[in-house]
């Protein structure tokens, strides 16, 4: 499975809750709700109390470091997606310049992309925009998303990128 949340979440000392739209390449986007502890810059154990499920997750120190376009200039492989799309779990490649520009040539179905990535200057994320265009595409020829670039420390790649409305996300992970 690869998915994303989306959403906001409430801290109150050690207290987290977070009200969001799940999203999952391939199945339609819902709303799911965490609450549970925080250890600031540790760890998140979250419950989902309506169905059984956890969100967990541990802090990496990468996040503090200062994002680089260096650190995410290359080429990539690996598999993408839309919510709602036709062609869950998309083998793609993805080339990401040196001056941030974004690049998907066009899949077995002609859908390509091009955008930008560009470093904040508070956390090791980069910002990110995708303009998507063919006629077969997940996503509507012309539409754009806009979400966030990552690099693990591993050197893997995940990108994730919502349309204005919210109705479906495109989500990457590659190596």
């Amino acid at each position: 499975m690869i998915g994303a949340l989306h959403g906001s979440a409430t801290v109150r000392g050690n207290s987290v809750g977070i009200d969001e739209q799940f999203f999952e390449i391939g199945h339609p986007a819902y709303r799911v709700s965490y609450s549970g502890a925080a250890i600031p810059r540790t760890q998140l154990n979250l419950p989902n109390t309506s169905d059984g499920t956890y969100f967990v997750g541990t802090y990496d120190t990468h996040y503090d470091q200062t994002a680089s376009l260096a650190q995410l200039a290359r080429s990539y492989t690996g598999t993408g997606g839309t919510t709602r799309g036709n062609n869950p779990g998309t083998n793609y490649s993805i080339s990401i310049s040196g001056t941030g520009a974004v690049t998907m040539p066009p899949d077995a179905v002609g859908c390509s992309a091009s955008g930008i990535a560009t470093p904040r200057t508070d956390k090791n994320v980069f910002d990110l925009s995708l303009r998507f265009s063919g006629a077969r595409c997940a996503l509507v020829n012309g539409e754009q998303v806009n979400g966030i670039a990552v690099v693990a420390d591993d050197g893997n790649l995940l990108m994730m990128g919502g349309m204005s409305n919210m109705q479906d996300e495109f989500i990457y992970v590659g190596n």
